[in-house]
């Protein structure tokens, strides 16, 4: 029979769980089923935390309700000369199944010396959820760019390029679904859609073109003839105008114009089923009626996700969803997740679901296969949902907030499959927060792993020059860090994952500035340039903060190179299109055009000048 009990041993929030336990049973047999199936989470939170400091307690007056959120304020409050302490051969007695009657606990200064601190990566999560609880309503939001601007810069809502210093991760490497929709999106020439959906399912585009086109007198008149052709093509069932609302409130949050829900099932003794959001539209009769459209269908998700009714969802996984906006006779799609922060992304423009004779029947093509790829995706979204793990609404599984990634080929996952991410990883670039933690530029999107328990960073980036680190790194002594993988994932991103430098300084820190590089370090980074060079390879970014100190055997502070981000062959790699003009770069250095050697010889010059960032 289901045993509830409450712990803060799994999570520092609080949590409700359920063991198999019977009437006979003593403290003693309760103790020993908690440790067997969460033994390793409460280890992980508390390494120090010894088995026999664990007591079992009964409330002497149970809680009537067994829903997480509402237990853990109640518990807080909980007049402690009601809980009785059983002693190990104690018999449990009689309980209702469906009342709180037990606690797992320790004393809390015993807890206190093994505690696991939050993660920079939780903290941010948490934040977030709080920040999106705390914003107005989306349509209060989305009224307006300056209605929109003045709620951002009280601290970003979600992440989604805008402004450009607001990117994240790519939302692929998240989740397999999104992987696998940006992966064929790259590919659309290759894809023959004549020979992979029917001629029903063109006529379906056709008559989607006719209808978005057409002018109707208000959204509601938009929505029924639009939507209901949407829904076909991706076959989907959206919920319209669907309230959300917070869990034991009748109190309306906000209302999506549609969405679709996935029923999850809870592992374990209860079997509890929770609804999932893996897609969410926004609608309005035109582009440029009624508001940000992107801005409202960003909050309107988020605030969906930030219920409490969401937690069990929340706690499992980094709620990926589709978002759809219509505008007309537009639509794009965009991928969300909750991760360390909300990240939204659109992998599509508008697509416009008309045109001109002369060219309509181009744009048909494209936008049958673009519903053919989400509507693979959705349905691969939904199972990707319904084989989701978790226990409850309050056990947090850490992954949920870092990344996924989906490799390529087999020989990647067998290579990496002890790969574990640990937390945001902090490479003193960035100034601490108000709390004193240090501070995260998302934009870079630079992790804390563990790879056959040894620590490593692992890095999401468009291209990396994996020759030229590799090159460096081969060398006695090392002037690269060692390169464990360098990986394209499925959807383009490339991962890569190498050791940290000790001591993560690198020539731009507070040491070092105002002054000139030691010699040892000049000479190291002189010696990997030459290397480089007679390989035909070029670096790209020869700058003090892209050099890491490093003790050498000796005791001598050589140098290491890093950041092979633009690095590759001599004239076939080339400076990005959004080059950062306001940094010195070496005379000759343009926008877009190709690096070349003499490029890094003058950066290298340039290394003398304390001044150089």
């Amino acid at each position: 029979m289901p045993l509830a009990a409450y712990t803060v041993l799994i999570n520092p929030y609080g949590a409700v769980i359920y063991l198999n336990a019977e009437e006979t049973d003593t403290a003693s047999d309760v103790l020993s089923k908690f440790w067997k199936e969460w033994g390793d989470r409460v280890e992980e939170r508390f390494p120090k935390l010894k088995r026999a400091e664990v007591k079992l307690l009964r409330l002497l007056e149970p809680l009537d309700s067994t829903f997480e959120d509402q237990v853990s304020a109640q518990m807080r409050k909980y007049d402690t000369t009601k809980k009785q302490t059983l002693r190990p051969h104690d018999v449990i007695g009689p309980y209702d199944p469906d009342h709180l009657t037990f606690e797992i606990a320790a004393h809390p200064w015993v807890l206190s010396l093994g505690h696991k601190k939050n993660t920079v990566a939780e903290d941010l999560h948490d934040g977030m959820v709080q920040r999106i609880r705390e914003a107005p309503s989306p349509s209060q939001i989305a009224r307006s760019i300056h209605t929109y601007k003045a709620e951002h810069e009280k601290g970003a809502l979600f992440y989604n390029g805008r402004p450009l210093e607001q990117s994240a991760a790519p939302v692929s490497v998240y989740n397999l679904a999104f992987a696998k929709i940006q992966e064929k999106l790259n590919n659309l020439n290759e894809m023959n859609i004549r020979a992979e959906v029917t001629s029903f399912y063109l006529a379906g585009i056709s008559q989607l073109f006719r209808d978005a086109c057409e002018l109707y007198d208000d959204e509601k008149a938009r929505e029924q003839v639009v939507m209901n052709q949407i829904r076909k093509l991706l076959e989907i069932s959206f919920e319209f105008r669907h309230d959300i609302t917070t869990a034991g409130r009748s109190a309306k949050v906000t209302q999506a114009d549609g969405v679709h829900y996935v029923l999850v099932k809870e592992q374990g003794l209860l079997e509890r089923e929770f609804k999932a959001i893996d897609s969410c539209f926004e609608l309005k009769n035109e582009l440029g009626l009624g508001g940000l459209p992107d801005v409202q269908l960003a909050v309107t998700y988020e605030k969906a996700i930030s219920q409490d009714e969401y937690t069990a969802i929340r706690a499992a996984s980094c709620c990926p969803a589709v978002l759809i906006n219509v505008c007309g006779p537009y639509i794009r799609f965009y991928g969300a997740v909750l991760a360390e922060v909300c990240i939204v992304q659109p992998f599509t423009d508008y697509i416009f679901l008309g045109g001109d004779p002369g060219d309509v029947e181009d744009r048909l093509v494209y936008a049958a296969k673009v519903f053919a790829i989400f509507r693979e995706g959705l349905a691969e979204l939904r199972d990707w949902y319904e084989k989701l793990h978790f226990h409850g609404d309050a056990i947090k599984v850490s992954e949920r907030i870092f990344p996924s990634p989906t490799y390529a080929a087999d020989a990647q996952s067998e290579l990496l499959k002890t790969l574990r991410f640990v937390d945001r990883f902090d490479y003193g670039g960035s100034p601490p927060t108000a709390s004193g933690r240090a501070g995260v530029d998302l934009r870079r999107s630079l992790f804390l792993a563990s790879l056959n328990n040894h620590e490593v960073l692992v890095k999401f980036c468009s291209r990396y020059g994996e020759k030229a680190h590799r090159e460096l790194a081969k060398r006695n002594p090392p002037l690269a860090p060692k390169l464990h993988a360098c990986v394209r994932l499925v959807g383009g991103t490339t991962m890569v994952v190498m050791d940290i430098v000790p001591g993560k300084v690198t020539a731009a820190s507070k040491q070092y500035a105002k002054q000139p590089l030691p010699s040892a370090m000049i000479r190291d980074v002189e010696t990997a340039l030459k290397a480089l060079h007679e390989k035909g390879l070029v670096h790209g970014d020869v700058r003090r903060p892209n050099i890491m100190a490093i003790t050498r055997d000796d005791g001598v502070t050589g140098a290491m190179l890093v950041d092979f981000d633009w690095a590759g062959e001599n004239g076939k790699v080339f400076y990005p299109i959004m080059l950062n003009l306001d940094i010195a770069w070496a005379q000759g250095v343009q926008t877009g055009q190709a690096i070349r050697p003499e490029h890094d010889w003058s950066m290298f010059r340039n290394l003398g000048d304390p001044r150089q960032i």
